[in-house]
């Protein structure tokens, strides 16, 4: 019965939110078309600012999406994925003002999984995203697939960056909802701790 009342209770708060999201968003854009044709730049800044805040508003929106599908969703759709494809479309989906650099062993290039290629797309793409947050920036970040070392067989995929590491209790916790680091709450980095969730 909670389960129920819980997707229920999701599903009517991310329609609720969505839908005044799109149209901040179309007139923002619209807004800012407007802006840059009258040459106000410092305008155009704020609503640029403005555009920005509700596409990550939309990211949370689809996080609590995802979150909810997968608790109600028995199975995902299992389709064979070209790994390699799938880490540079997901770098390269992250803004990043080139701080993501994808690495590929060409012994790897050509393997394959078996998965959701929109839910691993999604975990990829918010490691880089949370390695890009917690990053002190003296490196890019890096992401890189590899064979994995204990077993050839298999694939290695790792998020690199020169940021503070995890501490061991913390790593214990990644996957969990809602879970967030203690620096990510004490320098009010954004996010809901839904990303990374099964």
């Amino acid at each position: 019965e909670f389960g129920r009342m819980r997707s229920t209770l999701l599903s009517t708060v991310t329609h609720e939110l969505r839908t005044p999201l799109t149209v901040i968003l179309g007139y923002s854009e619209v807004l800012r078309q407007r802006l840059d044709a009258a040459g106000m730049p410092d305008l155009h800044d704020q609503a640029d600012a403005v555009h920005r805040n509700g596409e990550r508003l939309v990211r949370l929106v689809d996080d609590l999406i995802a979150a909810n599908s997968v608790h109600e969703q028995a199975e995902t759709a299992q389709d064979v994925v070209v790994l390699a494809d799938l880490l540079e479309r997901s770098a390269r989906a992250v803004p990043s003002d080139g701080e993501v650099v994808a690495v590929i062993a060409p012994e790897a290039r050509a393997g394959l999984v078996s998965g959701d290629p929109t839910q691993l797309g999604r975990v990829v793409e918010e490691l880089v995203s949370n390695a890009r947050g917690a990053s002190d920036g003296r490196a890019p970040v890096v992401l890189s697939l590899s064979p994995s070392p204990e077993d050839p067989a298999r694939a290695c995929v790792q998020v690199t960056n020169t940021g503070q590491p995890l501490s061991a209790a913390e790593r214990r916790h990644v996957f969990d909802a809602f879970f967030r680091t203690e620096a990510s709450r004490r320098e009010g980095r954004p996010g809901v701790g839904l990303g990374l969730t099964d």
